[in-house]
Order: structure tokens, then sequence, then C-alpha cells
């Protein structure tokens, strides 16, 4: 059995609703905007981080050369280099340079 107290809300309810239509139109397209704003803000994060990544990497990169070059110059091998810890690949492009 309907109670009328709630017939009388949906009513008033729908009223408010069809009055303020565009408002509501309105509110709603903000919320689909709103996850299409946080995909994007996600995604913004995510490239930052993938660059923050690369420019870590590289700096990472130029402080092993530097170092590597270094050792080179105080007389170390590519076997010496190898076993500072220095990849194989990075001693001989360093030791290729010299």
């Amino acid at each position: 059995m309907k109670r009328p107290h709630c017939h009388l809300k949906n009513d008033i309810l729908k009223e408010v609703l069809l009055k303020h239509r565009s408002e509501v139109v309105g509110m709603v397209l903000t919320e689909f905007n709103e996850e299409v704003y946080k995909k994007g803000i996600f995604e913004e994060g995510y490239s930052e981080g993938v660059n923050d990544g690369k420019a870590q990497g590289i700096a990472q990169g130029q402080s092993e050369l530097a170092e590597v070059i270094k050792r080179i110059h105080s007389g170390a091998t590519v076997d010496d280099l190898i076993e500072a810890g220095f990849d194989k690949e990075t001693a001989e492009l360093a030791w290729s340079c010299r």
C-alpha cells in the first residue's frame, strides 16, 4: 500500500526536476565530464611519471658513463670494469671511445 506522503514527495521531486530540467541535465553532464577529467588527470600523471623515469634513467646512465670513463683514464681495462659491476656493453663502448 502506497503511503500518501511518499506520493507527495515524488510529485514534488518531479516538479522540481522538471522546473530545473536544464540544471539537472547540466549536472548529469558534469558528472560525465568528471569521469573524463579524472581519466585525463590519470593520463597526465602517468605521462609525467614516464618522463620523470626517462630523465632519471638518462641521468643515471650519464653518471655511470662518467664513472667508467674516469676509471678508464685511471688505467682500468674492460675486464676491470666488468668486475667492478658495469655491464659488458657499457664497458666495451666506453673503452672503444678512449
